[in-house]
């Protein structure tokens, strides 16, 4: 006889908040900044399971390497619409151009960089 697969537990706020390792409080502002998607609910309970708590340990780890909330919830939201990290950055690597190169195409120097150091920015 086959094994049926238990399906995953759904937790409250309170339980995912304390698994995640965060407050009540962050989970909810993390919901109302669009980090997470809206838990199922069974009355007037929210539930929420395994991509919640994978999405807060996802959050976790980039705000310690430093990406901010925004950014956060931009990479999240272009993963789940399917779209590359050069479609997130809007990088259309041009034929025989690096996609960095693309990133400085806004920056034109008028000057070589001893072009600044009359005015003290490199002092």
């Amino acid at each position: 006889m086959p094994k049926t697969q238990k399906p995953a537990p759904a937790l409250t706020i309170e339980e995912l908040a304390r698994r995640a390792g965060l407050s009540t409080r962050n989970v909810r502002a993390y919901r109302t900044a669009g980090l997470l998607p809206p838990p199922r609910l069974e009355g007037r309970t929210g539930r929420y399971g395994d991509e919640h708590l994978r999405r807060l340990t996802v959050v976790a780890r980039l705000q310690r390497r430093g990406w901010s909330l925004a950014a956060i919830r931009d990479a999240l939201a272009a993963q789940d619409a399917g779209r590359s990290l050069e479609e997130l950055l809007d990088l259309s690597a041009e034929a025989g151009r690096d996609w960095v190169d693309e990133l400085f195409d806004d920056h034109h120097p008028t000057a070589g960089p001893d072009a600044l150091l009359p005015y003290g920015v490199w002092n």
